[in-house]
């Protein structure tokens, strides 16, 4: 089996990726999933590109 294959497998890996999965589809089942897509479909990519840069520049800044 590959290495990184096992470092999933773990379960110190696998329980939180399974809760948060989880939790993410109780919240979908919870809302409106149609709403919820659209919402997702029509958020502006732009944003997205400032949402990194400023954690790049927040994450550098603690660094030093």
């Amino acid at each position: 089996m590959a290495r990184g294959l096992k470092r999933l497998f773990r379960p110190n890996t696998l329980i939180p990726l399974v809760v948060v999965v989880g939790a993410i589809a109780l919240l979908f089942s919870f809302g409106n999933p149609a709403r919820i897509l659209a919402q997702m479909e029509s958020f502006n990519r732009i944003d997205l590109v400032w949402i990194f840069l400023l954690t790049v520049v927040y994450e550098a800044i603690r660094f030093l």
